[in-house]
């Protein structure tokens, strides 16, 4: 009642939205659980839009739109190809802009009709043909929207085509002699030793307890079966460097065997609970995966270091190893028994890899040396630790005699710093597990304390033992000084047993720079950047391939991979000096300066690149004034590859030492500098 009354009050008899049940029009919709058909009254919102679609406007706007982006691309391609400049583009585009409003004006105010284009006014709508043209431009439509998604398919392939051209073009000059150089090196490198029954890698054993905390005493359970095995002479066993480096990897055995040019795996897993551990290990043969030996061993956790001699001697057997009491005893001296030690030696290794990784490492090296501390607390002859702890007294005593400031590290902290670092390298003398690490660390030791007497000799039997050594500070005093062949030799030889260790292959061709044999620096870099991602590493590759007269790809190394910003401004800093380009090397220099501060030792090494004899002499000589000027001398030496990169007789400090060394001078000259003429 109430909504008649309302209808009837209206003009027209009529109010906006009135549902009525009707057959007109015929369109279906459910409405809660009822189906009802309903009708929409004309009202003007409503009739306008449904004006709009009878007259085809919307499909005439679509078609537009679609037209016009058609358009667009073409007259892109079109213009661009004639060289038209950019306002002929913008033109374009505004026009078609206007001509949408245009065309939707006459959609609406005209109609096609069989005897040509109307006004809709003056047609009859029981004769239009609205329906069937909106038909055919649905058709139209459709076939546009195809073309354009054709388009769009083709832009996309060439912008990637594009994309990759550019990448190319960025590698092209590093690729270009890749195939060169690969076969050069299997022509003129020393072939690999071949894999035999008795090579094998020891992997991290899983930590398969709850706590995250003993996977440092897993590490260190793996590490103390991996150094008792290195104590045989009969064995060849990868280093830890290499080893842990599958750590948390999936990877098949006979791939890691074949990465790491061993013939066994040891693998195994740890378990603690309570006072109690239970190790399981097994001996794999890669060519087969067939397990040569397996055990379990449960005891006590304060006892588990114990049974490392007798897990690393029934895999010495399995090896065919003779095992006699000489051998188990010195397998016994190796290890540390523990558990709490080689923790704090697993962590501080941690922090270790990290400072050795950045342009700072004295912050890192400090937190790593608290853990050394503890662990040498707890295992006084663990020989490792104190080489390991010496790193960072030596890396002070280097900055102090370039000039670099570091916090909390002044003129009196000198002395104790040198008496640090020489105890530590007088204690892992001591409690080196063979002579060959006695030797190694003897050498060291001379070294960095200056005291030269007998130098020459000490560098020649060190050198003269091959295999897997460590050495921290040696090639400073051997490639340099006419020993690099031997260098290559040793630092060739550690590869093999440590082949995943940037610093074997990173010596290695700094050695061979150094021989004169510069091809073989670069095979040798191309061999090391395969196996090892490493900033440090390409960046001594770069060199190499400029040595070799390849600057252009030198450059595209440097720029592209090497990542530290320090070293990778030297290098160009070495390439502008080697072409003779003053101002692109006083350039990068002035950039190097700006961004890492002083450094005296680099600064004498920019100015001999540069040709200014006066200034490294200057800087040489206040260098040699400083306590541990010879280390800092030493390395603009070593990094200048430039022969003397200043007159010994402005360095008398270190001038007396070097008379004593036996070693000779001037060093040689693997490089042409056309700025240096002395």
């Amino acid at each position: 009642m109430l909504c008649r009354m309302a209808r009837n009050a209206m003009p027209g008899g009529g109010y906006p939205f009135v549902w009525t049940r009707s057959d007109v029009p015929r369109t279906r919709y459910w409405i809660g659980l009822r189906r009802t058909r309903w009708r929409i009254d004309e009202t003007p919102g409503m009739s306008l839009i449904a004006e709009l679609r009878r007259r085809n406007v919307f499909r005439v706007g679509t078609a537009y739109l679609v037209a016009a982006w058609l358009l667009l691309q073409v007259a892109d391609i079109v213009l661009e190809n004639i060289g038209a400049p950019g306002w002929v583009m913008q033109v374009f585009m505004l026009l078609l802009a206007i001509g949408l409003p245009v065309a939707l004006i006459l959609a609406w105010a005209f109609e096609l009709t069989p005897e040509g284009v109307k006004r809709e006014s003056e047609v009859d709508r029981s004769q239009s043909i609205t329906p069937q043209t909106g038909q055919k431009l649905n058709r139209i439509i459709i076939a546009m929207l195809v073309l354009a998604v054709g388009l769009l398919l083709a832009e996309r392939l060439t912008l990637s085509s594009r994309q990759a051209a550019n990448v190319a073009s960025g590698q092209a000059e590093l690729e270009r002699l890749e195939t060169d150089a690969v076969t050069a090196m299997e022509a003129k490198l020393p072939a690999p030793v071949s894999v035999d029954d008795r090579t094998v890698a020891v992997l991290p054993f899983l930590n398969l307890s709850s706590d995250p905390e003993q996977e440092y005493f897993a590490d260190g359970l793996t590490e103390e079966i991996l150094n008792s095995l290195a104590q045989l002479p009969e064995l060849k066993v990868t280093a830890r460097t290499s080893a842990f480096h599958f750590k948390g990897k999936d990877q098949p055995v006979e791939k890691i065997a074949a990465t790491l040019g061993v013939a066994h795996i040891v693998e195994g897993s740890v378990r603690t609970s309570g006072g109690r551990v239970r190790i399981t290990a097994q001996l794999i043969r890669a060519a087969d995966g067939f397990h040569l030996w397996s055990d379990t061993y449960d005891d006590d956790l304060e006892d588990t270091f114990a049974l490392q001699t007798e897990i690393a001697a029934n895999i010495a057997l399995a090896l065919q190893v003779v095992m006699d009491e000489d051998k188990r005893r010195q397998m016994e001296i190796a290890g540390v028994r523990d558990p709490e030690a080689f923790v704090a030696f697993q962590k501080a290794q941690e922090l270790d890899a990290i400072a050795h990784g950045s342009a700072n490492m004295i912050p890192e090296l400090r937190a790593s040396n608290l853990l050394y501390e503890r662990a040498i607390e707890l295992a006084p002859r663990m020989a490792v630790a104190y080489r390991y702890h010496s790193d960072l007294f030596a890396h002070l005593l280097i900055d102090y005699a370039s000039g670099r400031p570091t916090p909390d590290f002044g003129p009196d902290d000198v002395a104790a710093a040198q008496a640090s670092m020489e105890a530590d390298f007088r204690a892992a003398m001591e409690y080196a597990p063979n002579e060959r690490a006695r030797e190694a660390a003897e050498l060291d030791l001379m070294i960095v304390t200056g005291k030269w007497r007998g130098l020459a000799a000490q560098v020649d039997r060190v050198l003269a033992q091959l295999g897997c050594n460590y050495v921290v500070w040696s090639q400073l005093v051997s490639s340099a000084f006419d020993r690099a062949a031997g260098m290559i030799d040793y630092r060739l030889a550690a590869a093999e047993c440590d082949p995943l260790q940037s610093r074997n292959w990173t010596n290695g061709v700094w050695a061979a720079l150094w021989d004169g044999q510069t091809a073989m620096a670069v095979e040798i870099g191309e061999r090391a950047t395969s196996l090892v991602d490493h900033s440090w590493l390409w960046g001594v590759y770069a060199r190499s391939l400029a040595a070799a007269g390849d600057s252009d790809r030198a450059r595209v190394v440097a720029n592209t991979w090497v990542r530290d910003d320090n070293d990778r401004l030297q290098v160009l800093a070495m390439l502008a000096a080697m072409d003779g380009d003053a101002e692109s090397l006083a350039t990068t220099h002035e950039e190097w300066r700006r961004r890492f501060g002083p450094d005296d030792f680099r600064e004498i090494v920019f100015a001999a690149w540069a040709g200014n004899r006066a200034e490294a002499n200057r800087i040489a000589a206040r260098v040699d004034a400083r306590p541990t000027g010879h280390m800092a001398l030493l390395l603009s030496i070593y990094f200048c590859l430039c022969a003397a990169p200043f007159d010994i007789s402005a360095t008398p400090d270190f001038a007396a030492k070097f008379e004593q060394s036996g070693l000779p001078w001037p060093t040689a000259r693997p490089i042409s500098l056309p700025l240096k003429d002395w």
